[in-house]
């Protein structure tokens, strides 16, 4: 059995494949309509934070979420 540490795990979340608009994880699945690039999910956060210019509940409404669920109306 391998158990992996924390450090491990979010190295492999870090390194996956999200939609750059929204941060949906399906973005190969064709369960996201706004995908404008494909772009791991690291540089997803960090392009976040560059939009949101610091503001943290816009932050973390953005990553729980908000923006892929107005896409799917």
């Amino acid at each position: 059995m391998i158990k992996f540490t924390m450090a491990e795990d979010k190295q492999d979340l870090d390194d996956m494949p999200v939609c750059g608009y929204c941060g949906i994880e399906e973005v190969y699945m064709k369960d996201c309509d706004c995908s404008e690039e494909v772009m791991t999910y690291f540089d997803f956060k960090e392009k976040m934070v560059e939009e949101t210019m610091g503001n943290k509940d816009e932050y973390d409404l953005i990553l729980d979420g908000s923006r892929c669920w107005s896409s799917l109306k």
